[in-house]
């Protein structure tokens, strides 16, 4: 007796056509909701939404395939929440119709004629319905391709500027990552030793980060508010087609937020422990160079809640001041709320 390879599909429909997707690949289903929309995206991507405090880009499969839809009340859209290992992203459909068991021996090749065989890993005719079957990774490639696009054609002048802005910084970024992948046979002890923060201010006060985890800083950008996020996140941007959470330390250490002290904002992006988050500071200062040993442990007396984000204090002779250098660990992977 012949084995059946069954697959199991989520059908949905868009305009008039019928879609495919497989179930493992589905992370759940939502009702259409407000969604924020995001600056600088490509026309297809209706925005953001914020899923159990994780931020979701949200596509309309509509407009991603050139499907023609009539008019439709958008409260009875939905959204197909897919994702590929820690890609996630949601997908406007019209109507999510039924899950199907099918043998995988009914799916066909696309035709290089359809326009949408971009996005298909294949057909299948079932009696007079044809179900196109998606390819997730394809629609994934398709949307970092046009967000790159985008950033390539608009935004090429405001990125040299950044990097205008951020020469010495960028060198000093660079220069320490080339030190960490040459090896250590050419470095000396005491070179080895030394490490490097890049100083920035909050307020009055000045803070360090590692410079290792710095990827890159920017003039401040269009923020977009995403509504019910923690207190601290300030809000979202599009880092050339990624969303990165941008995080207001201010709030987390109890700060005051001193408007008059503002000169010339940045947002400082930091890469560390498998996250990719945007920090707002209100001015940068130095890349400083101190010994492990030169760090002078947190003050007693400083309030329990805050001693988990501070690693220590650097002194720095040059402008005669101490930097407080921030865990930046307990930062990222603290629980907002």
């Amino acid at each position: 007796m012949k084995m059946l390879n069954r697959m199991e599909l989520l059908c949905f429909t868009v305009g008039n056509l019928k879609f495919g997707l497989e179930i493992g690949g589905i992370q759940e289903i939502l009702e259409m909701v407000e969604i924020t929309s995001l600056p600088d995206s490509p026309d297809f991507v209706e925005g953001v939404i914020n899923l159990r405090g994780k931020i979701v880009p949200v596509i309309d499969l509509g407009k991603v395939c050139n499907i023609e839809r009539k008019e439709k009340d958008v409260t009875q859209l939905h959204i197909i929440i897919v994702r590929i290992e820690k890609l996630v992203t949601g997908l406007i459909v019209d109507r999510v119709n039924e899950v199907l068991k099918i043998d995988s021996m009914l799916i066909e090749t696309p035709s290089d004629g359809l326009s949408l065989t971009q996005f298909l890993s294949g057909v299948a005719k079932l009696g007079k319905e044809i179900v196109f079957v998606l390819d997730l990774n394809k629609i994934f490639n398709f949307q970092k391709k046009a967000f790159l696009a985008k950033v390539n054609r608009e935004k090429i002048k405001e990125q040299k500027k950044e990097k205008s802005e951020i020469t010495e910084v960028t060198k000093s970024i660079l220069h320490e990552r080339a030190i960490n992948i040459a090896g250590t046979k050419q470095v000396s002890k005491s070179k080895k030793r030394v490490r490097q923060i890049l100083s920035f201010s909050l307020g009055e006060e000045w803070y360090g980060l590692r410079i290792k985890f710095v990827k890159e800083i920017l003039c401040l950008s269009n923020i977009t508010r995403v509504p019910f996020a923690p207190r601290c996140v300030m809000g979202i941007i599009n880092l050339r087609g990624e969303i990165v959470a941008v995080i207001d330390i201010r709030k987390m250490l109890d700060l005051p937020k001193e408007e008059e002290l503002l000169n010339k904002p940045h947002i400082v992006i930091v890469d560390a422990y498998k996250k990719l988050v945007g920090f707002w500071v209100n001015k940068i200062g130095d890349i400083v160079n101190f010994l492990p040993s030169g760090i002078v442990p947190p003050l007693s007396t400083l309030e329990k809640s805050k001693v988990g984000f501070i690693e220590g204090e650097i002194e720095f002779e040059k402008e005669n001041r101490l930097i407080t250098l921030l865990n930046l660990e307990n930062i990222i992977n603290y629980k907002m709320e």
